[in-house]
């Protein structure tokens, strides 16, 4: 029986394989039916012995009750394939994730934290889910996965306790409001075998996407890369660099395939406590500029 779970266990891994499975596992235990029945009809049209028949008609209904149980075991670890998943900061970006989510297939979003009881309840209720207004409740609540998407200088709190708790996390970039939380997640991650991925989503931008396979294979000398915006009203957390710039970086390194060894920043602030203007100059690994 283990050596069983442990075969069905590796066919449903995957959702698509999982489910070809079923279909060709059905097909293949109604042919053998049918024939396993054809068989005894026509062998009892011969044999006149009514042992014969009961012995052929009990071993045709305990191979169908084989296939029953076996198709039980295999569906059952098919709606395991099901990710439970809920979302942490129900703001702007949280509430984009939650729509997402909800329109995944093989994803069921069953759980949003906001410490605000009201907006919590307000999109969780859209979603039908459970809503939370206390962290530890969030993360006790079974899921698989999460995203973080509070407040910067809650992410590392609570993106450790997830980890620690065995749920994997999609954190909102930046990943931390300081290095020493942003390593505390890796380290949390890697402990517990868990999935730590940062929402960097420009990666994925089409346009970035097609300057990616444009430049395959050729030799880049430089990058130069300009993002002018208004100013966001959770500057006061984070400055720029941390806030918006990280997008830039992550692109640049995406780009190169690369790593960054040497930093020349020129760093302003005007409107913030921390830098709302900065201009930044890399050297990468493989010597191309940015």
């Amino acid at each position: 029986m283990t050596e069983l779970n442990g075969l069905l266990d590796g066919l449903v891994s995957n959702p698509i394989v999982g489910r070809v499975g079923v279909v060709i596992i059905t097909v293949i235990a109604v042919l053998i039916g049918i024939r396993m029945l054809q068989t005894v009809v026509s062998r009892s049209v011969k044999e006149t012995s009514a042992r014969y028949r009961i012995r052929k008609l009990v071993g045709f209904l305990g191979y169908i009750v084989l296939v029953l149980v076996l198709l039980a075991m295999f569906s059952e670890r098919l709606g395991q394939l099901t990710v439970v998943f809920g979302v942490a900061g129900a703001g702007v970006m949280g509430r984009n994730h939650a729509r997402v989510l909800s329109d995944i297939r093989d994803v069921d979003l069953t759980a949003v934290f906001d410490p605000d009881a009201a907006t919590a309840e307000g999109v969780a209720t859209l979603y039908d889910a459970r809503a939370f207004t206390r962290a530890e409740d969030f993360v006790a609540a079974g899921l698989d996965a999460a995203v973080v998407a509070t407040p910067n200088r809650h992410h590392a709190e609570l993106g450790v306790a997830l980890l620690e708790a065995g749920i994997h996390v999609l954190v909102e970039k930046p990943i931390a409001a300081t290095v020493v939380d942003a390593q505390r997640m890796i380290d949390a991650a890697r402990a517990n075998d868990r999935v730590l991925m940062v929402g960097q989503v420009e990666r994925f931008n089409p346009a970035v996407d097609a300057v990616k396979r444009a430049i395959d294979g050729d030799d880049i000398i430089s990058i130069q890369i300009t993002r002018v915006g208004p100013f966001p009203p959770r500057m006061g957390e984070v400055g720029v660099v941390i806030d918006l710039a990280v997008h830039d970086i992550d692109i640049i390194r995406h780009l190169t395939d690369s790593e960054i060894t040497e930093v020349q920043p020129q760093l302003a602030r005007t409107k913030a406590e921390r830098e709302d203007t900065a201009l930044l100059q890399f050297r990468l690994a493989n010597g191309t500029i940015a």
